[in-house]
């Protein structure tokens, strides 16, 4: 990023002018005695910090009207205007002055990336309200947001020019602040995908807000906010803009894992510096995380142990055959580093959470994977060990014709009345298969995870070897409880999310 800072220290004398450039665009400002209504003319001031604070209120309508000069930040302090012009891809800025005089001093420096933290978290499915006042407290007129919403690396990829412009005079009297509600914009950039091949990604958009409000006929801008969405929601009991402070993605810290996969927790990278898995007391893995997040799905990673399923199979031995043998399994198990118990979750704070890691051994139904998005925005697993049954819905469009010969059945001499031809026959027919799943004994803390799997738009199954898209059919759900329940297992049942005949224009 580069800072451009112009100092005033004497008053300037008409038709001076200062062009500021930042690569390829260029913004002039010409100092005039009365204003002609002239594009970037700014009244010259009885003393150079009354110039200074015109010159900055004409550039700030001129940014917010124009956005000629990109995502940029301007700031005043006494008689010196600065301005940091945030979009990446500018590596050269300067400012020029063209009058008889040198009233004004310019400097131009670097400003780090971090100078601007990505301090805000969004969570899109439930609002996000972004508040703009003076900082002095005084009532303004109105507001206006720039909003950059965007996927891919952080800053290169940033649009030049806003995604959403959002401007409001509607305010209360004498009120000293004006609302939005910023999680609508970047719902439709945050999401979570499944790759057919089973490769799971968390799109975390970065959300970067540009504010200004207009007091007293003069335009402001304020600091940016930048801040990273995610696809997930707070309850009604965290009242306005749920955060999560946790490190990891998801609400149970017990995890059922089938003993022929790799477990995954999903973790936010903001608030994690490290994952290690231990066996037995054993370190047997470490993962190190980033917590700087410079692309869009690095906002949510995710961290999987190792597996012993690529362990080499004798010649005359099948892959059925090797993991249908029990005591293989069971060796395997008992004696491979790959199949961690517990996970310490190191946050950046310095706290650890501990994830306690548990294996089921499925030997008479397959086990089916349902993978959801839940209330922190990360994709999750949650296995289900038993029975499972397919059962199809169809619907179907007809009409009723006459069969006579010659009229609307072809192969029937005319005037023939035919019995074997449909009186009643089909314009259009298709199915919806819908399969219904049983859970196995889960502990109760899973009660919460079967919960958001409820509330989530957005599920998937592995089936028959391939990733399919379907929907919880399902609209209500009954809490069970090891109390009133002793053992505690749940039935859903899914709607396949496609038609069974491919229709797909």
């Amino acid at each position: 990023m580069k800072k451009v800072d112009i100092a005033f220290n004497s008053i300037m004398v008409a038709d001076d002018v200062i062009v500021i450039e930042a690569e390829d665009r260029s913004a002039s400002f010409t100092g005039v005695s009365t204003l002609t209504g002239n594009t970037g003319e700014f009244l010259i001031g009885s003393s150079a910090t009354e110039s200074a604070e015109n010159f900055h209120e004409v550039f700030n309508n001129y940014n917010a009207l124009t956005g000629a000069l990109g995502p940029a930040h301007s700031e005043i302090s006494g008689a010196t205007v600065s301005f940091t012009f945030l979009d990446s891809s500018v590596t050269t800025a300067s400012a020029t002055y063209y009058g008889g005089t040198s009233p004004v001093i310019i400097t131009v420096t670097d400003r780090l990336d971090s100078y601007y933290n990505y301090d805000r978290q969004i969570l899109t499915r439930s609002p996000h309200y972004y508040d703009v006042s003076d900082p002095s407290g005084d009532s303004i007129d109105s507001a206006e947001l720039h909003i950059f919403v965007y996927q891919g690396a952080r800053y290169t990829d940033r649009p030049y020019s806003p995604t959403y412009v959002v401007r409001s005079s509607a305010i209360l009297a004498s009120s000293t602040k004006m609302t939005f509600n910023i999680s609508e914009f970047a719902k439709s950039f945050a999401e979570g995908t499944l790759a057919k091949n089973g490769n799971q990604a968390n799109w975390t958009p970065f959300v970067d807000v540009f504010p200004f409000y207009t007091k007293g006929g003069r335009t402001y801008s304020l600091a940016p906010s930048l801040g990273i969405a995610y696809n997930g929601y707070g309850y009604f009991e965290q009242e306005v803009n749920p955060t999560t402070q946790t490190a990891l993605a998801q609400s149970n810290n017990v995890v059922m894992s089938h003993i022929n996969t790799y477990t995954q927790l999903a973790v936010y990278a903001e608030n994690t510096s490290k994952v290690v898995f231990e066996k037995d007391g054993e370190v047997v893995q470490v993962e190190n995380i980033s917590s700087d997040v410079t692309y869009s799905t690095g906002g949510i990673p995710f961290v999987a142990t190792g597996s012993n399923l690529n362990l080499e199979l004798d010649a005359n031995e099948s892959e059925f055959e090797y993991f249908d043998n029990e005591y293989i399994n069971e060796y395997f198990f008992d004696y491979s580093d790959l199949n961690p118990d517990k996970a310490y979750i190191e946050r950046t704070d310095g706290d650890i959470e501990v994830v306690d890691i548990r294996y089921i051994s499925e030997c008479k139904y397959e086990p089916i994977d349902l993978t959801f998005v839940n209330k922190f925005g990360a994709l999750q697993s949650v296995t289900f060990f038993k029975n499972h049954s397919l059962s199809m819905k169809t619907d179907e469009e007809s009409f009723r014709r006459n069969t006579l010969g010659g009229v609307n059945v072809l192969g029937v001499t005319e005037g023939e009345y035919s019995t074997a031809q449909h009186q009643y026959k089909n314009l259009y027919k298709s199915g919806k298969q819908s399969i219904s799943l049983n859970s196995g004994f889960y502990p109760e803390q899973y009660n919460e995870v079967f919960r958001q799997m409820m509330l989530s738009t957005d599920c998937w199954i592995e089936y028959n070897g391939k990733v399919l898209p379907v929907n919880i059919s399902d609209s209500d759900i009954n809490y069970k409880t090891s109390i009133n329940d002793k053992l505690i297992e749940y039935s859903i049942k899914c709607d396949f999310a496609f038609d069974t005949i491919n229709s797909i224009n």
